[in-house]
């Protein structure tokens, strides 16, 4: 991206625009600015300052999610639950996980494992059920079932850099299955066709999205790099290139669907006002 208002794709294929939306990870904007092509003096010092800002700034909450091919019949569900809903298998509570997670020492593996055992015992898991809603989208007689919850990227980070992140994943699988197996959903890991999994790396690798964050940036940042007074939402979407705006979760803090929507309609209207 450069103040020619040209977009170079990895593959060199150039394409031009009179105004341009970013609606990805800021990080990433700032990272794929020409530097050179930046003929204003005060939008190239701006540009630099922000590159600087958000060096060292983190994404907020990321996801481990686990999807199972399931061979029970989508009544096996729907007299059970909802399509889309939030489920707490155990009433302990997460503070001793999350006070643990703060110290926990992430070169140690078997510290690791036994924080995983606890976490995912007593975490609150998002599932979503397709064909609950869509029968055509599972085989008659099986349902697919997708299982989320929240997990810190710099854990996964850590863990596959020590060189068992394949492990991880397999007993991530594993430990979900087993709490939902023991709670609303008996016999369910008997009945698993396939199943597979993603991370916050996944996520951040196939987005592009600082941290495999799912809601912009993470609160505990020094400082957060975006707009966070409704009063001022207007002006979150400008960037200090004149013709590049933003919109979406990393626009404004804290983030979400709606605001991603309204920052959305936010740039196109100074666009068109322009």
């Amino acid at each position: 991206v450069n103040a020619k208002e040209r977009f170079v794709e990895s593959n060199d294929e150039k394409y031009y625009y009179k105004d341009l939306i970013w609606a990805c990870d800021t990080k990433l904007l700032y990272q794929q600015i020409d530097m050179n092509a930046l003929e204003n003096p005060k939008e190239k010092q701006q540009v630099e300052e922000k590159q600087k800002t958000l060096e060292t700034k983190r994404g907020g909450d990321s996801i481990i999610a686990v999807f199972l091919g399931t061979t029970l019949d989508r009544t096996y569900y729907t007299e059970k639950c909802t399509g889309h809903f939030f489920y707490t298998p155990n009433t302990n509570g997460l503070q001793d996980s999350l006070h643990k997670r703060s110290a926990l020492d992430t070169s140690n593996k078997e510290e690791v494992i036994q924080w995983m055992k606890d976490y995912y015992k007593d975490n609150t898991y998002e599932i979503a059920i397709p064909s609950y809603r869509d029968e055509t989208l599972s085989p008659k007689g099986k349902t697919g079932v997708v299982i989320s919850t929240l997990m810190d990227y710099r854990i996964v980070h850590d863990v596959r850099e020590q060189g068992w992140y394949d492990e991880f994943k397999s007993l991530s699988e594993k430990l979900m299955i087993e709490a939902l197996d023991s709670s609303i959903y008996p016999t369910l890991k008997e009945n698993i066709e396939f199943q597979f999994s993603s991370t916050p790396l996944t996520i951040a690798h196939r987005t592009n999205n600082t941290d495999g964050a799912i809601t912009g940036w993470a609160f505990d940042n020094d400082g957060i790099p975006a707009i966070n007074s409704i009063p001022k939402i207007s002006k979150a979407v400008l960037t200090p290139m004149k013709h590049i705006y933003q919109a979406g979760a990393w626009t404004y803090s804290p983030s979400g669907l709606p605001i991603s929507i309204m920052t959305g309609k936010l740039a196109v209207d100074k666009i068109k006002k322009k």
